[in-house]
């Protein structure tokens, strides 16, 4: 299994943290086995407070630094993903034409995001349906895709 320096617990499943001194590296969903190593103090009890408020509907907007690495073309498409509001979307092809790109270099940049939940990429869809989540078109990635976009309009029972 992957190391991580936090493991926390989400109603997605266990979210594997890396860490930098500059901020958080890397967000991963991880296999239900996955055991759990929790945050006492610093950057990485901050991100799992503010996981916990975000999964009780409490926090809208994720405040924690990332220390993340891509090509220009990929920063560019999280810095549009990282602007979509909270229970909102947009489409794959909306991206992509700020950008003067297409469609599927959008969801390839999405693909690529290290940290899903605090770049929002569920929050980017297909025009006809909601497309792929963490580089996966079906199984648990598409799951985990439709409970968060339910649970940003509050939908979920």
């Amino acid at each position: 299994m992957p190391s991580f320096d936090f493991v926390l617990s989400s109603p997605l499943g266990p979210l594997g943290l890396k860490l930098s001194a500059r901020g958080v590296t890397q967000l991963v969903y991880c296999p239900l086995k996955q055991p759990l190593r929790i945050p006492t103090q610093g950057l990485a009890l901050d991100l799992s407070q503010q996981l916990e408020a975000y999964f009780k509907l409490e926090l809208q907007q994720f405040d924690i630094p990332l220390d993340i690495h891509g090509t220009q073309y990929q920063t560019k498409v999280w810095q549009q993903v990282a602007a979509i509001p909270y229970a909102q979307s947009l489409t794959y092809g909306q991206i992509a034409k700020t950008l003067a790109s297409g469609a599927r270099a959008v969801g390839n940049a999405c693909r690529h995001n290290p940290v899903p939940l605090l770049i929002p990429c569920h929050r980017v869809v297909r025009a006809d349906q909601i497309g792929g989540y963490c580089g996966r078109i079906s199984g648990l990635a598409m799951q985990q895709k439709d409970w968060l976009l339910r649970h940003e309009l509050g939908v979920l029972v």
